[in-house]
């Protein structure tokens, strides 16, 4: 009746836990935990005491009593208190491997008693003990496997689960996330930045791992993966993974941060057009406008004011040209297209205060956002060494290798300290990471590297 009563209970706890709510579940699973390892407690206790006296069982009844009692305040008030299906798991691993040990123990005694033994040595019963335990390390793993297998299906492989994922990676953090998730068979996953959540994919859990995510010596952001249910950590041919797959990553943290920097470069820069436009190019026309009309109702009344007003259009034109040639050279400026790069640094450099030597190798051609990049990424170093650097010359070197343009600007001005980051090391910065490249500053030496393949994407 005892059996058939357990077995009841499991059919009955099963089916909760199929069809009952989030909360009915988790209040389930606190009871069946504490109540898996207290019956087996219980039926060891049994087993081994041939006549237990009457005081013994119901001081087990009263402890499995309050034990239960404490598991269901404990589903009801804090049901998120750790990872109860990892508790749940661990628990009926530990109780089928201590019974097995039990059985093949008792079960080892008793052959060698039918086979004669009458009375068994210590040694004997040593050597059945070194036996049994033997088997309860596989036994465990094994276990392990077969509910992994029941609550999560087949693991992934960790060399094709990270294979996929790098084939899967894209700029776009969504995609990336669900390659990760997918391939790993993860509940959930983010990437974060600077505290903020740049994309998620899945359904948030619990319990989280969080890997930090670089390039090079530089931190830009971290991956947080959920844990599968019953897992209390990732296994290690997840962490592998997961190292192979954290530069991709990163790298893609990287790509979002540049566009997201383009975009509002560009929205910065549509914003000072339409102010110059509507400021100052706006009112100069709608002068000559007004302007034009006097001119033309004086005309034939008195052609002496009309020649004064004809003369106002055309300084108040003039200016307008200006003001057009100035907003045109701010978006482009004409000595890139009329002398090319090289050349326009040389022409800019023999301005200035400092002897600055301009130097290049064989370069390809180069695409107009790459090309305007490195104009303005040159131009900014050779103002801050005619600034801050003291310096007597400078030399400025442009080359070109494997799909790569570096400019590089070194000075002999003397070197105090480190530098502090300003306006102008700022401005090479963001300029260098629009095109998708990197710069680096310090002890009087500037080196920018841009992708010749990339430019600013399009919008």
């Amino acid at each position: 009746m005892l059996f058939v009563l357990g077995l009841g209970l499991i059919a009955l706890c099963w089916w909760r836990l199929e069809v009952g709510s989030d909360r009915e579940r988790a209040v389930l699973l606190w009871v069946v935990a504490a109540a898996v390892p207290l019956a087996a407690i219980t039926a060891v206790v049994v087993f081994v005491e041939a006549d237990p006296a009457r005081d013994v069982h119901p001081a087990i009844l009263g402890v499995l009593v309050l034990a239960l009692l404490a598991a269901l305040l404990v589903g009801l008030f804090r049901p998120n208190l750790v990872d109860v299906r990892a508790l749940l798991v661990s628990a009926v691993v530990a109780v089928v491997v201590v019974t097995a040990y039990i059985a093949g123990f008792v079960g080892l005694w008793a052959l060698l008693t039918l086979l004669g033994a009458a009375s068994l040595a210590p040694a004997t019963f040593a050597l059945i003990g070194v036996v049994c335990a033997a088997g309860v390390h596989p036994l465990r793993v094994l276990l392990r496997g077969v509910v992994d297998q029941l609550l999560f299906g087949n693991r992934p492989d960790p060399m094709r689960a990270a294979t996929r994922v790098a084939d899967s990676v894209s700029d776009d953090p969504a995609l990336a996330l669900d390659a990760v998730r997918e391939a790993l068979v993860l509940p959930y996953a983010s990437l974060r930045s600077d505290g903020k959540t740049l994309a998620t994919a899945g359904t948030p859990v619990t319990h989280t791992r969080r890997l930090p995510l670089r390039l090079g010596a530089d931190g830009v952001g971290e991956l947080v993966v959920g844990l599968r249910a019953g897992d209390l950590r990732l296994s290690a041919a997840d962490e592998q993974v997961l190292r192979v797959v954290a530069p991709l990553l990163a790298q893609t943290v990287r790509l979002r941060a540049s566009r997201e920097a383009a975009i509002a470069g560009i929205e910065d820069e549509r914003r000072r057009l339409r102010r110059d436009l509507h400021d100052g190019l706006g009112p100069t026309l709608t002068g000559v406008a007004y302007a034009a009309d006097a001119a033309r109702n004086l005309l034939f009344t008195d052609p002496a004011a009309a020649d004064e007003q004809l003369a106002s259009v055309r300084t108040s034109s003039e200016h307008a040209i200006s003001e057009i040639r100035r907003l045109v050279d701010g978006l482009r400026p004409p000595a890139l297209d009329e002398l090319g790069l090289v050349a326009a640094l040389r022409q800019h450099a023999s301005h200035l205060p400092v002897p600055v030597t301009v130097s290049s190798g064989d370069l390809p051609h180069l695409g107009a956002a790459v090309e305007l990049a490195a104009y303005r990424i040159g131009l900014e170093a050779l103002t801050n060494v005619v600034r801050h650097a003291e310096a007597t010359s400078a030399v400025l070197t442009l080359s070109a290798s494997r799909d790569v343009l570096t400019i590089e600007v070194v000075d002999d001005g003397e070197t105090t300290g480190a530098w502090v980051p300003g306006t102008g090391i700022t401005a090479m910065h963001e300029r260098a990471a629009l095109v998708g490249g990197a710069l680096v500053a310090g002890d009087g030496r500037v080196v920018a590297t841009i992708p010749l393949t990339m430019g600013v994407p399009d919008f």
